[in-house]
């Protein structure tokens, strides 16, 4: 069995489909490991020529499962099915059936709000839609292109990202209206969307052009509050460190930037960086060769703007 993947809280879930050599067809399927992949257990999902493409578990109930994909009807034409469990696939209900009347299509995209698991994004090629009661109902929201994978913010589920074969969009009203966000990314077929939710970025990977990544938002100076639009300073790692630590940060247009270490007293220790460097991401290594352990702070200045973090040096 080949399909997609998901993990949530160390379970495993392989959407796929499975060969019934008894009935020479192929069938959806669903596999799930809770033991890190060591043991598996499949689970058919349809008796007839079909198969599943996506899979995503409800967040905090392992008993709730959704399955989307294809299958076909008596005639041999497919057509989409989105399938759900709410007692760990010992039985399973065909959903949204409003949303799967259409001939040649299959359920590509599912994602679930975590912070609000009734809200469900569904999506085929050219069309999404978007369910608040657990997938009993469906509504359909505008897309710019053809879903390939999407997002959503878990602080603010407002914020949605979509990746498709020409760009990357976000929106800001939870789908209803939509962004190309794409900008410099030298492929524009979005094959995946990741999340740091430490430092809040997003990472984008496409077909043929590498991987890309964004901050989600803009920081807050931790001295005197104002709107930092114009770098992000990262916590350093690893942190604790012995004996030296990587220290990044990314500018979002070329600047003139200072890079400095103090220790808890004020006192300048190092300076990392000072000069005129290009946006983008940037590491420096330090080596506190001759320091003592401790706590030191860390600063990014470019002109009036200024972010200071902390980092903790152990013998």
């Amino acid at each position: 069995m080949k399909g997609n993947n998901f993990r949530l809280a160390g379970a495993l879930y392989e959407a796929g489909s499975w060969y019934d050599q008894a009935k020479a067809i192929y069938r959806a399927a669903l596999r799930i490991s809770r033991d890190e992949g060591r043991n598996w257990t499949q689970i058919l999902l349809s008796d007839v020529t079909s198969a599943a493409f996506c899979v995503v578990p409800h967040p905090t109930n392992d008993n709730i499962i959704y399955v989307g994909g294809e299958e076909a009807n008596a005639s041999g034409s497919s057509f989409p099915v989105l399938m759900k469990t709410t007692n760990g696939g010992t039985s399973w209900t065909r959903i949204a059936t409003s949303i799967t009347s259409y001939n040649g299509e299959r359920i590509q995209i599912l994602e679930i709000d975590k912070s609000n698991p009734n809200k469900l994004f569904a999506g085929m090629y050219n069309r999404m839609f978007v369910s608040t009661d657990a997938g009993s109902t469906w509504v359909p929201i505008a897309t710019n292109s053809s879903p390939i994978c999407i997002f959503i913010d878990p602080v603010n589920s407002e914020n949605v990202f979509m990746g498709c074969y020409d760009g990357i969009f976000s929106s800001s009203n939870g789908g209803s209206s939509w962004t190309d966000i794409s900008g410099t990314i030298g492929c524009r077929n979005v094959r995946a969307i990741e999340y740091d939710s430490q430092n809040r970025i997003l990472y984008v990977g496409t077909m043929f052009g590498g991987i890309y990544r964004r901050l989600l938002n803009p920081t807050v100076d931790v001295e005197n509050g104002a709107l930092l639009s114009e770098f992000r300073l990262f916590q350093n790692y690893p942190n604790p460190f012995n004996p030296t630590t990587a220290i990044s940060y990314e500018l979002v247009a070329a600047s003139c930037v200072s890079l400095r270490v103090f220790d808890v007293l004020g006192k300048e220790i190092a300076s990392l960086e000072n000069g005129v460097r290009q946006a983008g991401l940037h590491t420096v290594r330090w080596d506190p060769t001759g320091l003592p352990s401790g706590a030191y702070l860390y600063e990014l200045r470019s002109g009036a703007v200024r972010q200071t973090r902390r980092m903790l040096l152990v013998r």
